[in-house]
């Protein structure tokens, strides 16, 4: 009985060891994750401020306004409807 309390002890410490192990990866990839979210945040904001900016100049010329929308809005399928599924476009 005194080896099967030990090898329980050994594994229940290989099991402690390891969540540790995990446990400081995991905050550690959480860390960079934020760090570059936190970037491409700032790079969005930079990119819509940008936008405003050539959108008024535009307004300005009395030009046409461009009939492209922003990616992120030019990528999702109108409501409703679904993407073309991939294995049949051109048919």
């Amino acid at each position: 009985m005194t080896e099967t309390t030990a090898a329980a002890t050994e594994l229940t410490s290989q099991y402690k060891n390891q969540v540790a192990s995990d446990l400081d990866r995991n905050v550690k990839e959480q860390e960079r994750v934020t760090a570059e979210l936190t970037a491409l945040q700032q790079q969005l904001a930079s990119l819509q401020h940008d936008h405003s900016v050539l959108v008024s100049v535009q307004q300005a010329l009395g030009a046409t306004p461009a009939a492209r929308r922003p990616a992120q809005a030019a990528l999702r399928p109108p409501p409703g409807r679904r993407s073309p599924r991939p294995d049949r476009v051109g048919r």
